[in-house]
């Protein structure tokens, strides 16, 4: 087919598509949902939360090009006998038709909502306009004045709960001073962590509704006095043995470790059961020991004698949970009627023990191709104790061109090597008490890597050795990685003639230091703190990230001690120098949520690492770097900076790092239908170096110049959204170019301006 009637028949498809009537499938005397919106006289009330509540929503319109589903649902015939129609039909979006009875519900909803944000003399009215088989709804609201409270009361006295509410951590909840807006969520939100705090302390069968609040509309001008109350539930309300409010005690503790009920194997495996009681704990095995006793006893925080707590039953799901030789825990817990004593049963259910994944990828480096591959194994309870083992052994080969200038022929070449694991699901040091060790996710992991890594221009050895510490805290809100010694030892056997005379002439010291033998020794600590979790985590609430890493403090205090210093003054460990330096940053995320579709999300990082004592640089990992999916957008990885230093070519990357890092985003989030997501972003920052570096000049930082040599960029993104999994495409521009002064944004260079990315997630 020629390209001329593949247009024309493109143009006549377009033409149909974009004609077609969006009410050919709406019935006689019915209307299409067309247009839906909500006006409120308060701009104090969120009008997102009021959309919220709307009952009937029009079809989905897609950005920039309508209603496309409904659009190709109208493409079909009405002959749902035939195969096409069907599938048509499948893939779009059926016509929403206007219901009526949705309309009024939706009346009494907002009504309801306003009443419950305090203004309870809110009128709530609507409107339908219906034109060619089309109706638009519009919703309106009259807020009238707010209520606030003049008083709020504890009226509960119950003698055993009463003294429990004067805890500490409950005083927030009743410091509600006078001209507090009377919401429904503030009042809710106390009845809910009352509830919370009371189950943790043994109110087992208390619930939400055992609390309830007496509001006093009378005093007038728009004031309301109000009291906690609580309520018994039961029908015997009389009986001081009222289930809601018996504060219960563990009596006995039991655990089912390996049974999986759903697989009839194991089930057989439990016909005969040997019984170990660890500690006051009954941990029952069958046929195959699953998980030893101590494991168990420290990761299972129900204990004989303690009270119940909601608070302990979450922490010890999410350790059990946690552990790789788990596929999931249940906990049934039975009071023991007639008394406050309860017993506690635990089924473990074993997961797959051993894991075994292979991966192969192609690679293009310079247009030398190649292909690497690895191949990895776990034994998640390797010592019955839901330790995982992990080797992992990689390789690669690359097929090298021949260079007549650097002496080089052509070749294949190599990389290979393999690392060993070894996590513990619980703190493994001698210095801290039991019950520090026994953290939420806690976890403790060895590691050891090995890389060999042949080149035309050298061949290097990497050694690595990792002892890493991990645990959380506030229902996982706040991580913490330990770093508590991280050693990675880089060695050269052999460099070329030719690379060896390339960095002489090159005169750069990063790039000589860069191909030294190399010992860095490092301690490290990272918390971050997430005020959200979940799919909320995408609409609202703040991040935080911060990070410490210091290297060489040990080597150091050695080779002083032992007086090993070298003719420049240095010090050398196993004859080799190693590196000293302070790193530290600072990451915090917000966002600000204008509906449930669309959000702004400002970020801001912060680094700083200072080589001391045995450096005079920061080692070329450890430095920071400008430009890249998750930072200024308009530059590709490592191509932005120090300052205003101006590159000098694609292999002049090496000289683009810094030791200071600002960088400031801002991206507004647009979300229109469940599967696609868009973005525009601007994004500033740069990095610099604290010293005068040869090679890098204009790239140290000074307080009078670091706002002029922020670079700037700005684009747009698509973001297809698979809930467990966001695909993120990126376009950035660069407006400001700190290297040259410019102002791009005016006459960009799409070639040279532009930046395109591909990552998984949101940047920040």
């Amino acid at each position: 087919m020629s390209s001329l009637w593949r247009y024309i028949l493109w143009g006549m498809f377009l033409v149909a598509f974009s004609s077609c009537s969006l009410t050919k499938f709406v019935p006689e005397d019915e209307h299409l949902l067309n247009k839906v919106s909500v006006k409120r006289d308060n701009r104090k009330v969120d009008v997102a939360e009021l959309e919220e509540l709307v009952q009937q929503q029009p079809n989905k319109s897609w950005t920039f090009l309508g209603r496309v589903s409904l659009r190709f649902y109208s493409l079909s015939g009405r002959d749902t006998s035939k195969w096409r129609n069907r599938m048509i039909q499948k893939i779009g979006e059926p016509p929403v038709i206007y219901n009526s009875s949705l309309w009024k519900s939706t009346e009494l909803q907002l009504s309801k909502k306003m009443t419950n944000l305090g203004y309870l003399n809110a009128k709530v009215s609507s409107e339908v306009k219906t034109r060619r088989k089309r109706a638009d709804v519009t919703y309106f609201v009259e807020s009238g004045p707010q209520s606030v409270i003049r008083h709020f009361t504890m009226g509960i006295t119950d003698s055993a709960i009463a003294p429990l509410l004067d805890h500490p951590k409950l005083k927030h909840l009743y410091d509600i001073k006078e001209g507090t807006p009377f919401e429904s969520a503030r009042l809710d939100g106390i009845s809910d962590e009352l509830t919370y705090f009371l189950r943790s302390q043994g109110y087992y069968n208390l619930v939400k509704e055992n609390f309830y609040f007496m509001v006093d509309t009378t005093v007038g001008n728009r004031q309301v006095d109000v009291t906690l109350m609580a309520r018994r539930l039961d029908r015997d309300s009389i009986s001081s043995m009222n289930p809601a409010f018996i504060r219960y005690k563990v009596r006995k503790v039991s655990i089912l470790s390996g049974l999986d009920r759903f697989d009839p194997q194991s089930v057989a495996d439990f016909k005969q059961v040997d019984t170990v009681n660890h500690r006051g704990v009954d941990i029952l095995y069958g046929k195959h020991p699953f998980i030893r006793p101590s494991v168990l006893y420290a990761n299972n925080f129900i204990r004989p004698g303690r009270f119940y707590s909601d608070r302990i039953l979450e922490n010890t799901y999410a350790s059990i949970n946690g552990m790789s030789a788990v596929k999931q825990v249940s906990v049934t817990f039975h009071p023991i009627e007639g008394t406050d004593q309860m017993d506690a049963a635990l089924t473990i259910s074993p997961a797959n023990i051993y894991y075994w994944q292979v991966g192969v990828d192609g690679t293009n480096s310079a247009g030398d191709l190649g292909m690497a591959s690895h191949i990895s194994f776990q034994d998640r309870n390797i010592f019955n104790g839901s330790e995982t083992f992990g080797i992992k052994l990689n390789g690669a080969f690359e097929s090298i061109q021949a260079n007549d200038d650097y002496g080089i022929a052509s070749d294949i070449y190599y990389e290979y090597g393999g690392e060993l694991s070894l996590a513990f699901p619980q703190f493994l040091c001698p210095f801290i008490t039991e019950k520090q060790r026994q953290q939420v996710g806690a976890s403790t992991t060895f590691s050891f890597s090995l890389n060999w890594r042949d080149r035309p221009e050298y061949d290097r050895r990497f050694l690595s050795l990792d002892w890493k510490y991990k645990w959380s805290a506030l229902r996982k809100r706040l991580n913490h990685t330990f770093d508590l010694y991280n050693i990675n030892y880089v060695v050269s056997p052999r460099t070329s003639s030719w690379f060896e005379r390339y960095l002489e002439q090159k005169n750069n010291a990063l790039l000589r230091e860069s191909y030294k033998d190399q010992l860095i020794t490092r301690t490290s600590y990272q918390v971050s703190y997430a005020s959200t979790l979940g799919k909320a985590a995408q609409l609202k609430g703040y991040t935080v990230i911060a990070t410490l890493d210091l290297a060489g403090t040990l080597p150091s205090l050695f080779s002083q001690l032992t007086g090993r210093e070298t003719h420049d003054g240095s010090y050398e460990l196993f004859g080799i120098p190693f590196a000293q330096y302070a790193k530290c940053s600072f990451d915090y995320t917000k966002l600000f949520p204008i509906d449930r579709y669309n959000v702004i999300a400002a970020h801001t990082g912060i680094g700083l690492a200072y080589p001391y004592g045995n450096s005079s640089v920061v080692p070329y990992e450890q430095q920071f770097f400008a430009g890249g999916p998750n930072s200024v957008r308009g530059w590709n990885s490592r191509r932005l900076g120090p300052g205003a230093y101006q590159s000098q070519g694609a292999s002049d990357f090496i000289n683009q790092t810094g030791d200071l890092k600002l960088l400031f985003n801002l991206e507004y989030r647009l979300k229109t239908e469940s599967l696609m997501e868009y973005a525009l972003f601007i994004d500033a920052g740069n990095v610099w170096a604290i010293k005068d570096y040869e090679n890098k000049a204009e790239g140290r930082f000074y307080l009078d110049k670091f706002v002029e040599q922020c670079g700037m960029a700005c684009g747009l993104g698509v973001r297809p959204n698979l809930g467990f999994l966001l695909l993120r495409f990126d376009v950035g521009l660069k407006m400001y170019d700190p290297s040259t002064s410019d102002w791009n944004i005016s006459h960009p260079r799409l070639k040279s301006d532009l930046a395109y990315h591909f990552a998984v997630g949101y940047p920040f």
